[in-house]
Order: structure tokens, then C-alpha cells, then sequence
């Protein structure tokens, strides 16, 4: 059953927006993510079980599957300054809403403690909303039962979240998803880390916040800002490579070590940042994956883009610590991510986190100095 999948749980949350029963529970606890299920209401229909991404996610992607590779950014000021790269997906999900090729999108919510969780929007006016990175899990797919309610649905989440929905489309034979557009992921990042964060930097307990705002990387720069808004009217402000620097590899959940998906090119379209380049600029890399995704893009006249030669290259290169860690998968990577993140406990320590993040900065360069495999240029 599902509890046998343990901590190589993603936190998808496919498996609890799938139970007829509400019997399955997604919990985030120091190792990572792991479900637990209610055995007085386990109807034992196995469908947990089905629609578990974790079979998938140690498959590498395929990069004979890009068609095509841009680099864009939206026309849009707006779009433009909420969007974590640009907004690439936001003037997508504008456009098609407009054209009415969609009458919803799945995209990432968040409630009041600022917990992430996926449901539908319906209008063009909500996409901005949701727009930007929040650089911890979402339970993606909680609401996943909903998507029957509409007739053409975009999907957006991470590699992971595509592999569930695929796997939940499959076994329900749905035909009403029109599109999916997968975020690139370089490795997951659990909440602790953001509520650690935010008493080392601030002095404040998460637990004792309530948000009403939530903006990523906003603004005209590259990186940006991160500003969170709370309903007594505290206003956080933080760089975004600030959060970084204390959260990643050090606040890894354990279902992510064994992924190998870094683009998510079994959608239609990839989106995420293009870090082999250097601008200021802040603009999304979109690998283009099937026709449909071809046309949609295309078609977009809410973005500027220009197309890339070696799109293959281009999207190894994008990425220089992400590609060494899931498409080399070298055989000490889970070994040293799981000591990384033992050493992520004394992060509220300061003179501490200064060792820990020198010892960080010296195991992520020996995987970067790893090079790039030559098998997957052409």
C-alpha cells in the first residue's frame, strides 16, 4: 500500500486527492514526506497506489523529445514584474483563457500559514495571483478529483506533478487536458527550511503569521525580491539568493534524491531559468516538446522570444548543478545530499551555518566540475 512508499514521497499529493475515503494524509516531517493512511477507512482500492509518481521520476527525461528550444519573457509589465523568470507561464495561461482554448488551470495556492496546494483557476483575471516561485513542495495534485468538473484544462507543476497527472489521466482515461507545462526543478526544498529562514532572518515564527501576500523574485531585475505581506501588516522583504543560500540541499526531502527529471519534457511544454546565460534581464528557457505545445506557444502573442540553435546544449546548460546531480546520478550523490542536509539542522546557528555552507559550496563545485555528458549534445 501507499505507506510502503515511506519517505520516497515527493509530497504530490496525488494520493490524497485520489481517495474516495479522504483516508490518506501527506505529512512533511524531518526526513521529508511520507503518507500515512487512516486503516479504519481504507477501502483498499489501491488507488494511492496507482497514481504515485515515484515509479517514474528515477526515469532521466528523454531529450530527443524537444522540438524546439526558446528564450522569452512577456510583453506584459505586469506579467512581467510578478513573474519569477519573466513570466512565460503566466501570458501562456492569459492567452489560452483568452482564446478559450481553457476553461480552468491547475496551478499552485496557498492558504494563510502559506502551505502550498494546487487547485483550478477559471479566469484570466486569477493567473497573476499565482504567478511566481515559491521554491518549496506543493501538494499539487490534492484537488486533482476537480479537474473532471471542466472541459479544456492547462496543467502547471513540477516533473513530478506531470508524472502523477499522467498517471491519474491514464487511469481515469481522461481527454479534457488540454495542455501541461512543467517547471524545471533542480531539487525540492521542504517548508522547514522557509519557516527556519524566517526566525533566523526576521526573528519571527511562521506558525505565528498569517500571510496575505506573496510575491517571488518580483520586480524588474533578474533576481528580485521576495516580499511576504501578513495580515497585521508586517511587510518581509528578502533577496532571493539570501533564501537559497540557506535553504538548498539543506532542506531536501528524501523522495527527491532519487529523481532524475530535471525539465519534465513528457509535457508539452518546459519552462524554467536559463542560468547558462548572463543577464539581468529576467526571462524564462521553454523547451517546446510536442505540436500542441508548438502551436500554443507560437501562437502567444503576449511574449517576446527569440529561438535557441542547440536546444539540447542550451537546456543542459541552464542548469549547472541540476544537471550533474540528476542526469549524471553519480553514485555518491544520495549519500552526500542526506550528510548536507544532517548538516542543515545547525543552519539557525550562525558561526555554524558558516561552516556548513562553506563545506556546501565545496561538494556542489565538484559536481559542476563533473562536465556535461557529451551523449546528450547534438
Amino acid at each position: 500500500m501507499i505507506e510502503k512508499v515511506g519517505f520516497n514521497c515527493v509530497g504530490c499529493g496525488a494520493c490524497e486527492g485520489i481517495c474516495p475515503t479522504n483516508t490518506v494524509k501527506v505529512k512533511e516531517l524531518d526526513r521529508g514526506y511520507k503518507p500515512f493512511v487512516n486503516r479504519e477507512l481504507c477501502i483498499n482500492c489501491k488507488l494511492c497506489v496507482k497514481v504515485c509518481p515515484i515509479q517514474n521520476i528515477n526515469i532521466p527525461d528523454d531529450y530527443t523529445k524537444i522540438k524546439r528550444a526558446y528564450r522569452c519573457w512577456s510583453r506584459n509589465k505586469s506579467v512581467y514584474l510578478k513573474g519569477a523568470s519573466g513570466g512565460g507561464v503566466s501570458s501562456l495561461l492569459i492567452y489560452m483563457f483568452d482564446k478559450k482554448l481553457i476553461d480552468a488551470a491547475l496551478v499552485t495556492f496557498y492558504d494563510k500559514n502559506l502551505n502550498l496546494y494546487g487547485d483550478f483557476i477559471t479566469d484570466k483575471n486569477e493567473v497573476l495571483n499565482h504567478s511566481g516561485a515559491f521554491y518549496q513542495q506543493s501538494k499539487q495534485l490534492v484537488n486533482i478529483n476537480k479537474i473532471t468538473r471542466f472541459h479544456s484544462v492547462a496543467v502547471v507543476g513540477l516533473p513530478c506533478h506531470i508524472e502523477a497527472v499522467r498517471r491519474f489521466a491514464e487511469l481515469n482515461k481522461l481527454k479534457n487536458i488540454y495542455v501541461m507545462i512543467s517547471l524545471f526543478c533542480t531539487i525540492g526544498r521542504m517548508k522547514k527550511g522557509f519557516e527556519d529562514f524566517i526566525k533566523k532572518r526576521f526573528n519571527l515564527e511562521v506558525r505565528n503569521l498569517e500571510f496575505s501576500e506573496y510575491k517571488s523574485r518580483y520586480g524588474k531585475s533578474r533576481l528580485g525580491d521576495i516580499i511576504l505581506k501578513t495580515k497585521d501588516g508586517k511587510e518581509l522583504i528578502y533577496k532571493y539568493p539570501e533564501y537559497l543560500n540557506f535553504v538548498d540541499y539543506f532542506y531536501t526531502p528524501e523522495g527527491c534524491f532519487n529523481c532524475r527529471k530535471m525539465f519534465g519534457l513528457n509535457a508539452d511544454i518546459s519552462i524554467g531559468d536559463d542560468w547558462g546565460i548572463k543577464t539581468t534581464r529576467k526571462l524564462c528557457l521553454v523547451s517546446v516538446n510536442t505540436d500542441r505545445g508548438l502551436e500554443i506557444f507560437l501562437n502567444c502573442n503576449l511574449i517576446k522570444y527569440y529561438e535557441v540553435s542547440n536546444p539540447v546544449k542550451t537546456l543542459l546548460n541552464s542548469q549547472p548543478i541540476g544537471i550533474p546531480l540528476k542526469v549524471f546520478h553519480p553514485p555518491l550523490k544520495v549519500p552526500v545530499l542526506k550528510l548536507m542536509k544532517a548538516l542543515g539542522s545547525f543552519n539557525t546557528n550562525v558561526p555554524l551555518f558558516r561552516i556548513t555552507s562553506l563545506i556546501r559550496t565545496i561538494v556542489l563545485l565538484g559536481f559542476i566540475k563533473l562536465g556535461k555528458p557529451k551523449a546528450y549534445e547534438r
